[in-house]
């Protein structure tokens, strides 16, 4: 299997984007951590099987570059907005799964 971290024995950050149906778009439904691509292909196809998708798609977190901000992507930078509770931890994992479930 290729090893396409550059960092050897450290998993990266995958983002996982997925639709139901041909016609629609792309939404953000998570993140894994693999080794490799190919690994978190399946990781992200067995963590996320809950629902029907038509297709599902995975890229390394540290592939996206900012555009207009000058956070790193997928960090909030500053308090949340009003009334929306605490805040998940955006640099983990995990914490995209807390954002969710809101």
């Amino acid at each position: 299997m290729r090893r396409d971290n550059p960092i050897e024995g450290v998993d990266r950050v995958y983002e996982v984007f997925a639709r139901k149906d041909r016609a629609d778009r792309f939404e953000h439904v998570g993140t894994v951590q693999a080794p490799s691509a190919e690994l978190a292909r399946v990781y992200a196809w067995q963590t996320y099987d809950e629902a029907k998708w038509f297709e599902m798609a995975v890229a390394p977190r540290d592939a996206f570059y900012r555009v207009n901000r000058d956070e790193a992507p997928f960090t909030l930078g500053g308090p949340p907005p009003v009334g929306e509770g605490s805040v998940a931890d955006f640099d983990t994992p995990a914490g995209y799964g807390g954002a969710l479930a809101r």
